[in-house]
């Protein structure tokens, strides 16, 4: 099965840098400005012969208007059917709420800039947990760091 990344933040250097981790991990990584051009192949739900949810991961802006808050990301992907196990929600600044809502959902949350060791720390775990782990590869010049 393709392990897929999918990334959804208006600045293109966080884009490049989440493809630049994911990549050599073996992930396949769609990365969109903004929630609104991502493909209906997204929607698809991805599931194995027994039924359980893959392992991909999503990580997104919640400066995105189109998922400005969790549970609208909630109401958007996972009440569409879409089998994303590991999501993720950056943001400068949470609002209390938006946090706890974020964390009642079981989403991940960062904030911005991102930092590359929370979120290596974040991945492992996933994996471990779902048994997909590899071994962390970590660019030597991610050029992102801000």
């Amino acid at each position: 099965m393709v392990k897929r990344v999918y990334v959804f933040d208006e600045d293109i250097a966080v884009r490049a840098m989440l493809w630049k981790i994911f990549t050599p991990r073996g992930y396949k990584v769609d990365a969109y400005p903004k929630f609104s051009v991502c493909p209906e192949t997204f929607y698809t739900p991805l599931i194995d012969d027994s039924d359980h949810a893959n392992e991909d991961f999503m990580i997104t802006s919640i400066t995105d208007p189109d998922l400005s808050k969790p549970d609208s990301i909630k109401a958007k992907i996972e009440d569409k059917g879409c089998k994303v196990r590991h999501i993720a929600l950056m943001a400068e600044t949470w609002s209390e709420g938006d946090l706890k809502t974020a964390q009642a959902l079981n989403y991940k949350t960062f904030r911005k800039p991102l930092s590359q060791s929370d979120l290596y720390s974040w991945i492992k775990r996933c994996e471990e947990r779902s048994g997909a782990a590899q071994k962390v590869v970590r660019p030597q010049s991610a050029g992102m760091n801000y």
